[in-house]
């Protein structure tokens, strides 16, 4: 997501990202046999035409596809760890387990950036530090504690639906703060993400037998 937002917009980027619960409801369905009601699906096809929209499918915009779709992949390694993550064995504190993701995250991040050549290229600014501060306490400490914890003590369609906020408070903020224009392409788009996760996370309400998963 980092890299992409070099070319990317901050709306769409959030835009793209939305997708994790329709990949959580179509991977549970696979792999753990959580079985979908004809709504549910239909909001997985919405899904998918919403996201293939924001691929600039007909060829007019500026953005390239290799970016979003590393935000797209991206969502879907999200959206399958969590998964993973209700099952898995891990630390009792979900503020050991954000930390440990954090740092295992960090330490791949750094590789990657030794091999890339960028270790040098750091600059401590004021914004750089107030914007690693504010990353750190909201988007890690705070964000990324709250949803470990809502993994385990909440139903997974239920902790999905923070996809309806991210993405229009990300639009709005890019438009306030960054400037970035909001095209009829984002609008029909994000309309499409956003009503293929309510009717997802409305059909996931309903009480169905356990089927097969993979």
């Amino acid at each position: 997501l980092a890299w992409a937002q070099q070319t990317v917009a901050a709306g769409m980027a959030a835009l793209l990202a939305g997708s994790i619960p329709i990949w959580m409801a179509l991977f549970d369905r696979a792999a753990f046999g959580k079985r979908l009601t004809r709504a549910g699906y239909a909001g997985i096809v919405l899904g998918f035409v919403g996201l293939a929209f924001l691929f600039d499918p007909f060829g007019e915009g500026s953005v390239d596809r290799l970016a979003p779709l590393a935000i797209v992949l991206g969502a879907m390694s999200w959206a399958a760890g969590s998964l993973y993550s209700r099952g898995a064995q891990l630390p009792r504190r979900p503020l050991v387990s954000a930390g440990l993701g954090a740092f295992c995250g960090g330490i791949l991040l750094a590789v990657a950036a030794a091999l890339r050549g960028e270790l040098g290229e750091g600059e401590w600014t004021s914004d750089a530090v107030l914007a690693l501060g504010y990353l750190i306490l909201a988007g890690s400490i705070v964000g990324f504690t709250a949803y470990v914890w809502l993994l385990r003590s909440a139903p997974t369609s239920l902790v999905s639906t923070y996809a309806y906020v991210n993405p229009i408070v990300a639009v709005a903020l890019g438009w306030l703060l960054l400037g970035e224009s909001i095209t009829l392409q984002m609008i029909v788009a994000g309309a499409a993400v956003g009503g293929a996760v309510a009717v997802i996370l409305r059909s996931s309400r309903v009480d169905l037998e356990p089927g097969r998963g993979l």
